[in-house]
């Protein structure tokens, strides 16, 4: 039988750091003209000469995962939180929602900053 454990807030704000930690590599993948040429030195070696851009857009997909994952956490939260905190969260999970796959790095950053400071004000 596996256990389930309960969804907290500070599963989400974790999941949120986390995904703006990969978001900060994301951007020196592509600013960073030194890495760039290292990285794509390196994978040429290997035999694969692969760019700054297409890592970028790994670390940037997977940072999106996890605030998919953080919106769902605080979906979990809302129904059994008081109102206060019930409107603070899904004021979080609404610019959480702005995200999308596709968009830039600074400002996937800025949604996730905007999203941190409402879940750590309560």
């Amino acid at each position: 039988m596996w256990l389930r454990k309960d969804a907290k807030k500070e599963d989400a704000v974790r999941l949120l750091r986390r995904a703006f930690a990969k978001i900060v590599i994301a951007e020196r993948l592509l600013y960073d003209k030194r890495l760039r040429t290292q990285l794509v030195m390196t994978t040429a070696l290997a035999g694969v000469p692969l760019s700054g851009d297409f890592f970028s857009g790994l670390y940037c997909a997977d940072a999106f995962s996890d605030i998919k994952k953080a919106i769902k956490v605080l979906n979990k939260l809302a129904p059994r939180s008081s109102e206060i905190e019930r409107a603070k969260l899904e004021g979080a999970r609404e610019v959480l929602e702005k995200a999308h796959k596709r968009m830039h790095p600074s400002r996937l950053k800025s949604i996730i900053t905007e999203a941190l400071t409402i879940l750590e004000e309560f």
